[in-house]
């Protein structure tokens, strides 16, 4: 189940959402890591964007990667 509402942090990248919720878990937050997530979701162009300049469709692919972490 995916929520409508993201919870993204709009003060940072996507790169860097991701690896907050990484760190926050406990989980490996190294940067090859969080390279391998943005690949599997089809957003390795759009690590350095923030949630403002994403899509619906790329904001819930983001929420995705970071429960695969």
């Amino acid at each position: 189940m995916i929520f409508q509402h993201f919870n993204l942090a709009c003060n940072l990248t996507v790169k860097q959402n991701i690896t907050f919720v990484l760190k926050a878990v406990g989980k490996s937050k190294s940067e090859t890591r969080v390279n391998e997530l943005l690949e599997l979701v089809n957003l390795s162009d759009k690590a350095n964007s923030y949630p403002a300049n994403l899509s619906v469709d790329e904001k819930q692919r983001v929420t995705i990667s970071q429960g695969a972490g």
